[in-house]
């Protein structure tokens, strides 16, 4: 079974991708890679998010570090601002995977907590070099996610590079 995108089920037929869209839906049909609801954000998280719109640190990560779903910051920031945001991650590594903040900060979290390399390894569905990326820049690392969730979270102090959910 082949896997089509909107955009190529609907170019042939000078049909836009929303189109397509639109047009499966009213036939009944979901899009193969599901749909991305909506949240509902809070005024509190709609406050988070206003003082977070300049922090040098990826979309995904300040929904992360609010508990929201990972394309929530981008979703509001495209509809409210606007801006030009380098969404890079902190570091890519080939085909280990990238290092973000919200690995970094959770790598943190379960060191801290006692897990093992392989443990973290596991639970996070990371390769090596990214956990070991993580940990020997944890310093500059951990100082700039403090300092994000300093402003995310309106707090003078913040003792810890995680977030307890």
């Amino acid at each position: 079974r082949k896997m089509v995108g909107l955009k190529s089920l609907g170019s042939p037929y000078g049909i836009a991708a929303p189109v397509a869209g639109k047009i499966l839906e009213f036939l009944g049909y979901e899009p193969l890679g599901g749909n991305l609801h909506t949240e509902q954000l809070t005024q509190d998280q709609r406050d988070a998010l206003d003082r977070s719109v300049d922090l040098d640190m990826p979309d995904r990560d300040i929904s992360h570090f609010l508990g929201l779903l990972e394309y929530t910051a981008e979703r509001y920031y495209d509809r409210f601002y606007t801006r030009e945001k380098d969404n890079s991650p902190i570091a890519s590594l080939a085909r280990y995977g990238s290092v973000t903040y919200r690995i970094s900060s959770q790598i943190y979290g379960r060191e801290h907590n006692g897990l093992t390399n392989p443990g973290i390894l596991r639970s996070l569905n990371i390769k090596a070099p990214v956990r070991d990326y993580a940990l020997d820049h944890k310093r500059e690392i951990s100082s700039t996610i403090k300092e994000a969730l300093k402003i995310i979270h309106n707090r003078k102090t913040v003792r810890s590079p995680w977030v307890h959910w």
